[in-house]
């Protein structure tokens, strides 16, 4: 049981911070269900995106 909390704790906590740093928050949730901490710290390195530009 405690796996699961932890593997769902680190999906929402993945979706939060690359909510955060401007990445696509389902993507990330997914990813961070599939690899549980290993996303989360994916994420935390990341740089975040420059969301004033136009690609």
């Amino acid at each position: 049981m405690i796996w699961i909390l932890t593997w769902l704790g680190s999906a929402v906590a993945t979706a939060v911070v690359a909510e955060f740093k401007g990445r696509r928050v389902m993507s990330w949730f997914l990813l961070g269900g599939v690899l549980g901490p290993l996303a989360l710290a994916a994420v935390l390195v990341m740089k975040g995106l420059d969301n004033d530009t136009d690609v």
